[in-house]
């Protein structure tokens, strides 16, 4: 069985079993929503953080995450 499904998955209730499966600490922000937030922020700009669909995007990244946009937000800053 894979490894993300509890052993006890069936004793589980679906909400419970959802916030297992959905753990955001046990999984790294996917590189694509921080290219995503980047793609945007080089087309429109730094207010395009303030974008509802990227403050979703920022809400869901881990901390590893937030270090990377933070550090490319700087450079993209210097290059401006």
């Amino acid at each position: 069985m894979n490894d993300r499904v509890p052993p006890n998955w069936h004793k589980l209730s679906l909400g419970a079993l959802w916030e297992r499966l959905n753990d955001r600490q046990a999984h790294p922000t996917p590189q694509v929503v921080i290219e995503a937030i980047m793609y945007c922020v080089r087309t429109r700009g730094i207010a395009a953080l303030q974008e509802p669909e990227n403050l979703r995007r920022l809400r869901q990244c881990d901390e590893a995450a937030i270090e990377q946009i933070t550090k490319r937000l700087n450079k993209y800053k210097r290059a401006a």
